[in-house]
């Protein structure tokens, strides 16, 4: 385990004790941001307010099977 130093956008800085750094954001994003999966109404509002779909991953990038 380490300790990784977890900045955010406001200038506060956090120290979480982790395996690997994408668990330290994810811990520190956890009390920031709340996640569900998206109804078709929430799909058909928000898109329709302009938010867009964001790819976690390049759309074009094969995946491995």
């Amino acid at each position: 385990m380490r300790v990784y130093k977890v900045g955010h956008k406001d200038g506060s800085v956090r120290l979480i004790r982790a395996a690997m750094k994408n668990q330290a954001v994810a811990f520190a994003a956890k009390s920031d941001y709340t996640v569900q999966v998206a109804s078709q109404d929430d799909l058909i509002a928000l898109t329709k307010n302009g938010v867009e779909v964001e790819n976690l991953k390049n759309p074009n990038q094969m995946d491995l099977v």
